[in-house]
C-alpha cells in the first residue's frame, strides 16, 4: 500500500471480491427473491382460502359471482384487442432492431423465435399492467354498484320479512333504526343498523318492541341511509303509512319505496318515490 508522508493511502480501492464470493452473493440474492415471491403467493392463497371459508360460515359474507364473471369478461375477452395491439407493436419494434444484426450472422431465421419469447415472457408484466389499468376503474365502479345493490337487498329482505310475519302472526310487526340490536334508537339514520320486531303497542300511533325477529347490521362503505323513525305493518300485511328509504354511496342514490299495501320496491333514480 502506497504511503504519503508516512500515512497509508486511504484512496486505494479495496481488492475485488473473489469469484466464489461473487457466485455466493448472486445465489443468495436469487434465493431471497424466490422466497419473497413464494411468500407473496402463499399469502394470497391463504387470504383467498380464508374468504372462501367465511363465505360458508358467515351469513353476511358473500362472493359476488356475477361481479367475478363480469371482470373475467372485461379483463379477458374485452382486452384481446389492446393486448393484440401492444404485442404487435412490440414485436414490430423487436424485428426492426434485431433483424439486421442477425442477418449479419446468417441467423435471420431466429427473429420469430426471439420475438415470441420476448412477448410472452419478458413483456408479460407490461401487457398485464396495461390490461389492469383499463380494467381496474370499471372493476371499482362495479364494486360500488354491487355494494349499493346489497344494501338495498338487505332492506327489501327485512321489509318482506316484517310483512310476512305480520300476516302469519296476526299482529303488528315493525322496523326501526337500532345500534344495539335490542331497542329503537330513534332518529332517521338507518345505516348503523336496524331491528325487525313484533310490535306490542296498543294502537297505531306508538311502537313497543316485543320479540326481536331480525337484527340488521351496520352497512359497510360508510353510506348515508335515511328513512322514517319507524316503519310498521298491520296484521293484514299492509303498511300503516307509506315509507321511503334513501341510500347514497359514492354519488349513487337509490330509494326503497313502500306503498300503502306494504310492497317494497327499489327506485334507481334520485327523485322521490312515486
Amino acid at each position: 500500500m502506497a504511503e504519503r508522508g508516512g500515512q497509508p493511502d486511504q484512496s486505494a480501492a479495496p481488492p475485488p471480491p473473489g469469484r466464489v464470493t461473487a457466485i455466493m452473493e448472486g445465489l443468495g440474492a436469487a434465493a431471497i427473491e424466490v422466497v419473497e415471491h413464494a411468500g407473496s403467493v402463499v399469502n394470497l392463497l391463504l387470504d383467498t382460502l380464508a374468504w372462501i371459508i367465511r363465505r360458508f360460515t358467515r351469513a353476511k359474507t358473500r362472493i359476488g359471482w356475477p361481479a367475478i364473471a363480469t371482470q373475467i369478461v372485461r379483463v379477458g375477452v374485452r382486452s384481446i384487442a389492446i393486448v393484440s395491439l401492444v404485442s404487435g407493436c412490440v414485436g414490430l419494434i423487436l424485428v426492426l432492431q434485431m433483424a439486421p444484426p442477425l442477418d449479419d450472422f446468417g441467423r435471420k431465421d431466429l427473429v420469430a423465435n426471439i420475438v415470441g419469447v420476448a412477448v410472452l415472457r419478458e413483456l408479460g408484466p407490461l401487457i398485464a399492467a396495461i390490461v389492469l389499468t383499463v380494467g381496474v376503474p370499471s372493476f371499482q365502479e362495479t364494486m360500488r354498484k354491487n355494494r349499493t345493490a346489497a344494501h338495498m337487498n338487505e332492506m327489501i329482505t327485512a321489509l318482506n320479512l316484517a310483512r310476512g310475519e305480520a300476516a302469519k302472526r296476526g299482529q303488528r310487526v315493525s322496523l326501526c333504526p337500532s345500534t344495539d340490536g335490542v331497542s329503537c334508537t330513534g332518529g332517521t339514520n338507518w345505516n348503523s343498523g336496524w331491528i325487525v320486531f313484533t310490535d306490542i303497542s296498543a294502537d297505531d300511533n306508538t311502537v313497543t318492541v316485543g320479540t326481536v325477529l331480525r337484527v340488521g347490521e351496520a352497512l359497510t362503505g360508510a353510506p348515508t341511509f335515511t328513512g322514517p323513525t319507524n316503519f310498521r305493518y298491520r296484521f293484514t300485511g299492509d303498511a300503516i303509512a307509506a315509507g321511503e328509504f334513501v341510500h347514497t354511496l359514492n354519488g349513487i342514490t337509490q330509494r326503497v319505496c313502500v306503498s300503502m299495501v306494504g310492497r317494497p320496491s327499489v327506485e334507481k333514480v334520485a327523485n322521490s318515490c312515486p
